[in-house]
């Protein structure tokens, strides 16, 4: 076969795995930065709803105050409702939490987008390990091929 066919075509790949490497390791660094600094980059809207009590209080109903699985329903009149979602009707006739269990919900809301923020980006950082260790194998079996021709 020709030599000089089989080094351009190791070269080629080569090169392909190192362009994948350097794309895929800016990925990986900014998931890294995503577990270390997950506040840094959230989604703002979503962080400022949870900035604080008043802002979390213009989400009602509040998230996690339902009971069990959220699944629908008919009511009286035949329209679907949520259970634990008040209606604009009865909205008035919730008893309202208290600042204290608002700042605890508020919290306890704020941690969760933050772990799963967190997770996700870990998740992607494995991903992005398995891609870089691919890359790195290619091209260290094709610079040899290169290498030998």
């Amino acid at each position: 076969m020709n030599d000089g066919f089989i080094k351009v075509y190791a070269l080629a790949v080569c090169f392909a795995a190192l362009t994948c490497g350097a794309v895929t390791t800016g990925f990986f660094l900014y998931n890294a930065v995503k577990v270390v600094v997950p506040e840094a980059t959230m989604d703002p809207y979503l962080t400022s709803q949870y900035s604080s009590n008043e802002a979390f209080r213009g989400l009602a109903p509040y998230p996690g105050m339902g009971d069990g699985p959220m699944s629908l329903a008919v009511g009286p009149d035949g329209a679907l409702m949520s259970p634990g979602v008040p209606t604009p009707r009865d909205k008035t006739d919730m008893p309202q939490p208290s600042d204290q269990e608002i700042e605890k919900l508020r919290l306890r809301q704020l941690d969760a987008a933050i772990s799963s923020h967190r997770g996700s980006a870990q998740q992607g950082m494995i991903l992005q390990a398995i891609i870089l260790l691919i890359c790195s194998i290619l091209f260290i079996v094709h610079w040899n091929l290169c290498k030998k021709y």
